[in-house]
C-alpha cells in the first residue's frame, strides 16, 4: 500500500492498494500518480499553485517492510520585470509579483537609488527600485534583476536625443514657413496658389500632425 499525506493550505491524501488495484483520492485533480503506483509511487502535481506549498509524506507498506519518506515543497514564481523613466531622468525598475522577492541592482551603480517593496496576499512580492541621473553624464542605465527562477537585464536610453531632435526639427520648419510666407506675401493679393502651397507645406511637415 502506498499513501501520500499532504499538509499544505488544503490537507489531503492519496492512497493506492495493490491487492485491490484501488486508488483513494481526496486531493485536487491536479495531484495524481506520475506513473503506475504499483511500480513507481511518484506524485505528479500539474499545474502547481502557490497553495501547494507544504509538507509531503509518502508511506509504503510492502512485504519488504514499511518505508517512510518526507519532503517539503516550495513554489518559486518568476517576477515580471519592467524598466521605465520619466522626464526628470529617474529610472524605475520593477520586479512584480515574484516569490521570493527579486534583487535589483544598477549599472552603473549609484548612491542615488531607493527601493520599495509591496507584499501581496498570495505570498508574492513586488520590488521597485528608483535611480536618478539628473546630474550624470551617463546616457544609458541598466537594471539587473536576480531571482532563483531567472536573471534578466534591461537597459534604458536616458539621452533623450531623439526627443530633442524632433523639437529642433519642428522649430526649423516653423521658421521656414514664416520665411516662405514673408517672401511670397506680395504675390498673395494677386493669386491664391502661393497661399495654398505655403499652408500645405506647413501642415504636411509639422510633426504634431
Amino acid at each position: 500500500m502506498v499513501t501520500w499525506e499532504i499538509k499544505s493550505n488544503t490537507s489531503c491524501s492519496l492512497a493506492y492498494r495493490n491487492d485491490r488495484n484501488e486508488t483513494k483520492l481526496n486531493c485536487s485533480e491536479r495531484m495524481m500518480w506520475k506513473y503506475s503506483p504499483d511500480r513507481d509511487p511518484a506524485l505528479r502535481i500539474y499545474p502547481v499553485n502557490l497553495s501547494d506549498e507544504g509538507n509531503y509524506t509518502c508511506e509504503i507498506a510492502s512485504d519488504m517492510g514499511n518505508f517512510h519518506f518526507s519532503s517539503s515543497l516550495s513554489v518559486i514564481v518568476p517576477p515580471t520585470v519592467t524598466l521605465t523613466s520619466d522626464k526628470s531622468r529617474v529610472a524605475v525598475c520593477q520586479a512584480a509579483a515574484g516569490k521570493p522577492a527579486a534583487k535589483i541592482s544598477w549599472i552603473p551603480a549609484s548612491n542615488n537609488s531607493s527601493e520599495e517593496e509591496f507584499k501581496h496576499g498570495n505570498g508574492t512580492v513586488t520590488r521597485v527600485s528608483y535611480i536618478g541621473w539628473v546630474n550624470s553624464m551617463h546616457t544609458t542605465v541598466t537594471c539587473l534583476v536576480t531571482h532563483p527562477a531567472m536573471n534578466q537585464n534591461l537597459s534604458l536610453d536616458l539621452s533623450g536625443k531623439k526627443h530633442h531632435s524632433v523639437i529642433a526639427c519642428h522649430h526649423a520648419l516653423v521658421i521656414l514657413c514664416v520665411f516662405l510666407w514673408s517672401l511670397m506675401i506680395e504675390n498673395l493679393l494677386s493669386t491664391g496658389t502661393v497661399m495654398q502651397f505655403t499652408n500645405f507645406l506647413c501642415e504636411t511637415f509639422n510633426p504634431q500632425n
